[in-house]
């Protein structure tokens, strides 16, 4: 059975008979996705055979293209994620346990209580550099403490860039 008898025989059966009928049709597709056979389901109850064979086959195509490159996008940052610049052992990442290697953690954490005999499992935790920030910073004069309600004696915002952050500080002055 093909979309276009699956749709004839669609029109005449309720959703559910429509829906087993596609997934039938769909089984060797891998991409195939529950929204996907809805969409194909109902353009085959609503529509024309001539506008289900178009409709269809643009909604797969979108679908499959959609499909391709997240799975592309995912596997980029699983490997990115891979590239740890600092390494601990455990889920201590004070600064005083930072190692800049597998081996580091090994040899100066694990090894120093552990003796380097038999098969371990160990919990390596990684941290990678962010972009940089810009913090527009405001130290409170002593009229404006007196107006707050609080002890903090700065308030400060985070931009993406410098020019960001200046014009914070310049609509700040402003007001």
């Amino acid at each position: 059975m093909n979309v276009s008898d699956a749709a004839a025989t669609a029109k005449h059966t309720d959703l559910t008979a429509a829906k087993i009928l596609f997934a039938q049709i769909a089984k060797g597709q891998d991409d195939m996705t529950d929204v996907m056979l809805d969409r194909l389901t109902w353009n085959a109850l609503v529509c024309s055979p001539a506008q289900n064979n178009c409709r269809n086959r643009l909604v797969m195509e979108d679908a499959a293209f959609l499909i391709k490159n997240q799975a592309a996008e995912i596997e980029r940052l699983r490997e990115a994620l891979k590239d740890a610049h600092w390494y601990y052992l455990g889920d201590d990442c004070s600064s005083d346990q930072c190692r800049f290697g597998i081996d580091e953690c090994i040899s100066e954490d694990f090894e120093w209580d552990n003796p380097p005999q038999g098969d371990h499992v160990l919990q390596i935790s990684g941290a990678r550099p962010v972009p940089d920030m810009w913090v527009a910073l405001h130290y409170f004069s002593e009229e404006e403490k007196d107006e707050r309600d609080d002890d903090e004696p700065y308030s400060y915002t985070v931009h993406a860039t410098e020019d960001e952050a200046l014009a914070a500080l310049a609509g700040k002055a402003e007001q």
